[in-house]
């Protein structure tokens, strides 16, 4: 994965197809490409939660955050993106809580301890626990009670937009895939200062600035800050940035 920087003529037209299209007035949060193949998306395939998640940047807004997913390109025999819409799925997330705590997620393919664990207070059809911890809840859920839009072999520029707490995965089999993923949250979003924030806290008590979203930004950057990229990593980089220019 690799942090882009400087891509305004991309996230500028994102934000007028928010506008145009949905209705929504958009911010720029951060951007990033990413190499899908076999090697890259195996350990997600084989993680506890068999890659079902939600995004970590809706754990520290109060407000709608959104992903806009672009392949950029694409040789792969089977690639793309699951998504459980909230729109399609009502009940679901009518039980899911808090968009902003972020939950952990089990399979069962992945997770067998888990289930078994959990055996006699969840249905047999059971595929997923999602389990949040600061607000106590833990929801089974059986996959084909659900609408999962799936968006399989994309071609290059195709564009899919989701919010980033709606449960989403990618999936790929052979061949590779690049991606742009940007984010983007409401303009009048203001930050999370719910109890499930964990670092609002430790924000507020060191930041000598004032507590607006920027800053609250700037400090999640300064405690999490990003790896240096490997020589080979700053020229995919410099090649992609460039490629991004070019074509759009």
């Amino acid at each position: 994965m690799i942090e882009l920087k400087n891509i305004e003529p991309i996230h500028e037209k994102l934000q007028r197809l928010f506008k145009e299209e949905l209705g929504k007035e958009v911010e720029f949060l951060n951007s990033f490409i990413f190499f899908a193949s076999s090697t890259t998306m195996k350990s997600r395939m084989n993680s506890n939660n068999m890659g079902w998640h939600t995004d970590g940047s809706c754990s520290f807004v109060d407000g709608d955050c959104y992903n806009v997913w672009i392949p950029i390109y694409n040789d792969s025999k089977s690639t793309g993106l699951e998504v459980v819409s909230e729109s399609e799925n009502p009940e679901l997330y009518a039980q899911f809580g808090d968009p902003t705590e972020v939950p952990i997620i089990y399979s069962k393919e992945n997770s067998e301890e888990v289930f078994g664990f959990f055996k006699n207070s969840i249905p047999e059809d059971t595929d997923l626990i999602v389990v949040k911890v600061a607000s106590g809840l833990v929801l089974p859920i059986s996959k084909k009670r659900l609408k999962i839009d799936r968006y399989e072999n994309p071609s290059p520029g195709d564009i899919v937009v989701f919010k980033q707490s709606e449960l989403h995965r990618g999936f790929h089999d052979g061949g590779i895939r690049i991606q742009l993923s940007l984010k983007f949250r409401l303009k009048n979003a203001e930050i999370n200062k719910k109890t499930t924030n964990q670092f609002y806290k430790l924000f507020e008590t060191v930041s000598p600035e004032e507590k607006n979203f920027n800053n609250y930004q700037r400090f999640l950057e300064f405690i999490f800050p990003q790896g240096q990229l490997s020589k080979h990593g700053n020229l995919e980089n410099e090649a992609i940035n460039s490629l991004l220019y070019l074509s759009m």
